[in-house]
């Protein structure tokens, strides 16, 4: 058997992840067809490249509409850090060195002021889709000369990336099997059936959603994770896809999202000082030239996910091993459910607009989300302890923690009579019977 050169070795690597981001269930037996190697010879690199995570293996990340994401800052990260893994909701946490301490992604509501050191958030926002584009096989010598081109080119055309998402119609069986693979999609699935008898055309069925709910990412790092920085670079931009085009050039995964109005990359950088002040030389030159308004970064120190998650959306679901009172709905339910209200009933008479949710009560206090009807124009408003938070005339925010959305209210911790009194005015275009408490433009 003829010996690999390293050159070979690296090369093969990347064909096996390039294989891998195409299809991440192809087999090492076709990889090996394909690149005319033995299958001994891809299983054996194959197994190099997961060890010594230059490869990935392909790992689900659930894209749901009512996600939020959060910029914070505490006092102690590390207490803060660990405190935050505790609280149901939270899918996923970031610890970081730079403008902010620590990212939180969530479903529902979280009072991140109740955490020990609080000291405010730098952001918080709506999550967009997360994805990913392939990494070419190259250097970070051609890769920044390739950028160097990106930067001199004039004609830039402002773009924006949209991507929408929907709430995964799943039971529970398929619950069972995102969280069963979401951090390895190659998993066996003949190990799950043995604790759950779940059957192959399920499990097929299953797959051809993954599309739609979820972004299924495949990281490639060439000298293997350890051997680079991780950062989070935070744009206000009007060109998304010239981002997207300047940071995929990179020989390493970068990630990309939205986070309201920001575009965000994460990408993965050698430990290397003179490389890493060429990034933020290319962040300067971004700034010189108005194709970015604005930047806060932060350099990634550790993180977590959490083990189970599942946006729950009645009293059987739940975050994580916690339970949850603050649920989310984006469809209309056919029947009322014990200990909740379901706005079909409540609104069915409502000429103002139609409403759906489903909001959980607990001792005459309600959690949860109302939705209006897709592509209802008006503004979102929030309810925090009995107090309407809106937009004023001018758009902004007349009180700090109001972040709501056009399209849906959310409510946390409001009295059942309270929300009837709201209803009631959606409907009648009346704010006479609101406490004084309330503000309230419609």
């Amino acid at each position: 058997m003829t010996r690999l050169s390293d050159e070979e070795i690296r090369y093969l690597e990347y064909q096996i992840y390039s294989f891998k981001y195409g299809d991440p269930w192809i087999p090492n037996k076709q990889i090996a067809r394909q690149v005319t190697r033995s299958i001994s010879t891809v299983d054996r690199y194959a197994k190099v490249a997961e060890e010594e995570s230059i490869v990935s293996n392909p790992q689900l990340m659930l894209n749901f509409p009512f996600r939020k994401a959060a910029l914070l800052l505490f006092e102690d990260k590390w207490r803060a850090y660990n405190e935050l893994q505790e609280y149901s909701g939270i899918t996923y946490l970031s610890a970081y060195q730079g403008d902010w301490d620590i990212t939180a992604i969530y479903d529902g509501f979280v009072d991140f002021s109740q955490v020990t050191g609080y000291k405010g958030k730098l952001m918080e926002e709506s999550l967009g889709k997360i994805f990913t584009q392939k990494v070419k096989y190259t250097t970070w010598k051609t890769c920044f000369a390739t950028i160097e081109t990106l930067l001199e080119h004039c004609d830039i055309e402002e773009s924006s990336v949209r991507c929408s998402s929907s709430c995964p119609d799943w039971n529970d069986d398929h619950w069972k099997m995102f969280n069963y693979f979401k951090s390895d999609v190659r998993k066996k699935f003949s190990h799950l059936r043995k604790e759950h008898p779940i059957s192959w055309r399920c499990f097929e069925e299953w797959k051809q959603t993954l599309e739609d709910y979820c972004a299924i990412i495949t990281y490639y790092f060439p000298e293997g994770y350890q051997a680079y920085d991780s950062f989070t670079l935070c744009f206000k931009t009007d060109y998304d896809r010239y981002i997207i085009n300047l940071f995929s050039t990179f020989p390493t995964s970068s990630v990309f999202y939205k986070m309201g109005k920001y575009f965000m990359v994460d990408i993965f950088v050698p430990s290397d000082y003179e490389l890493q002040m060429q990034i933020y030389n290319i962040v300067s030159r971004l700034l010189n030239k108005s194709i970015i308004t604005d930047c806060i970064d932060g350099s990634r120190i550790m993180n977590w996910h959490c083990k189970r998650e599942r946006p729950a959306t009645d009293d059987n679901l739940f975050y994580d091993e916690y339970r949850s009172s603050r649920f989310v709905a984006g469809r209309i339910y056919s029947s009322s459910l014990a200990n909740y209200i379901d706005l079909k009933s409540i609104t069915e008479k409502l000429k103002f607009r139609k409403l759906t949710g489903l909001l959980k009560v607990t001792h005459d206090v309600c959690n949860g989300v109302i939705i209006f009807d897709e592509g209802a124009i008006i503004d979102g408003y929030e309810i925090f302890n009995d107090e309407l938070l809106v937009r004023d005339e001018d758009g902004s925010y007349m009180f700090e923690r109001c972040r709501t959305k056009p399209g849906k209210i959310d409510v946390y911790n409001v009295q059942r009579e309270t929300l009837h009194i709201l209803l009631k005015t959606l409907r009648e275009g009346s704010t006479e019977e609101f406490p004084a408490s309330f503000r309230l433009f419609l």
